[in-house]
């Protein structure tokens, strides 16, 4: 099975727009569900995932090899489970 990360969604399902909010090391998704939220009342034609990079937060499962390569793939799986890429792709140390 391949390895999905944790992620939680905020906002309007029917969003034409995606983004992906990654938070930065030693955090968690939840971290970034209010600045979500405001972006989303900013924003509404985007919806935003909160992602949990592998050994962060919830995603505690990942396999080997863990390298940025695999966070890549990871994130490129999750894309195609939610059946959307995403649009933009924000990091939470750059937040």
């Amino acid at each position: 099975m391949d390895f999905i990360p944790a992620h939680t969604l905020i906002g309007e399902p029917a969003a034409p727009k995606l983004a992906f909010l990654l938070h930065g090391t030693l955090g968690s998704g939840s971290n970034l569900r209010s600045l979500a939220t405001k972006l989303g009342k900013q924003r509404p034609e985007y919806r935003f995932c909160l992602v949990d990079p592998r050994h962060n937060g919830q995603s505690q499962s990942a396999p080997p090899p863990n390298t940025p390569s695999a966070c890549a793939e990871d994130l490129a799986r999750l894309a195609l489970e939610l059946g959307q890429q995403p649009d933009v792709l924000l990091e939470g140390s750059r937040l």
